[in-house]
């Protein structure tokens, strides 16, 4: 499978900028492009009921902690697009884009709707998606954005950390224990391993029944991935 379309979904946090970096990174390395996501909350809807509770003062203090973290979020959404895309002389996209044209081609969609049904209709329809790990008051590694991604598009995920300014993936570690998941993975991956120098595949010998790394070496091979398989 090639990598030509790429979600990138920004919660406005601090660590947006890591996820942006990211599919900059990916875009450029598969000549993709990269859809850029901020799903704004219904923000009114929250509004209303608030401004139908008795306690008044405490909802007019809710209210306005609501709409500034929204807009603050989405400036900060803005803000980064700007400076590594538009300003960085990367190729914009503000209408659809062209399926022949294999540059890398990024576009910013700010919606107003339900986030994790947005990323689970879009990412479906996406060969790759990229986030950050949410900051621990979204909810860390449980988030719902982040379940959304992993459990109802059926697509890979990629979690961007501190990210360098390129990334080419020329080292790959594949952790094999033989199952379903592990198979799914290493499939979804494909267009990594086959960019990659050198990969190295890594069974943990924890029990009895452990899955023969070598199998998968050899699997591997038949797709001209050379790769050592290395039991632990």
């Amino acid at each position: 499978m090639l990598i030509r379309s790429i979600l990138t979904v920004l919660d406005g946090s601090q660590r947006s900028e890591l996820a942006l970096k990211a599919s900059i990174s990916l875009g450029r390395l598969f000549h993709a492009h990269v859809e850029i996501l901020y799903v704004q909350p219904y923000v009114n809807g929250a509004i209303q009921m608030l401004a139908d509770s008795t306690v008044v003062g405490a909802s007019a203090a809710i209210i306005d902690q609501m709409k500034n973290d929204v807009e603050s979020r989405t400036a900060r959404v803005e803000h980064l697009f700007k400076e590594y895309c538009a300003d960085a002389g990367l190729k914009v996209e503000y209408g659809e884009t062209d399926p022949a044209d294999r540059q890398p081609s990024f576009s910013l969609q700010l919606v107003t709707g339900q986030d994790c049904l947005e990323i689970a209709r879009r990412g479906r329809l996406s060969d790759l998606i990229v986030m950050a790990r949410a900051e621990p008051r979204d909810g860390g590694v449980h988030s719902t954005l982040l379940e959304a991604a992993l459990f109802d598009t059926g697509r890979a995920v990629f979690i961007a950390g501190e990210f360098p300014d390129s990334f080419d993936a020329r080292h790959v570690v594949v952790a094999w224990d033989g199952s379903r998941e592990a198979s799914l993975s290493v499939g979804q991956a494909m267009p990594f391993l086959k960019c990659a120098e050198n990969v190295r595949i890594v069974t943990i010998n924890h029990n009895d029944h452990v899955a023969d790394p070598r199998s998968l070496a050899a699997y591997l091979e038949r797709h001209e991935i050379v790769a050592i398989a290395e039991r632990r």
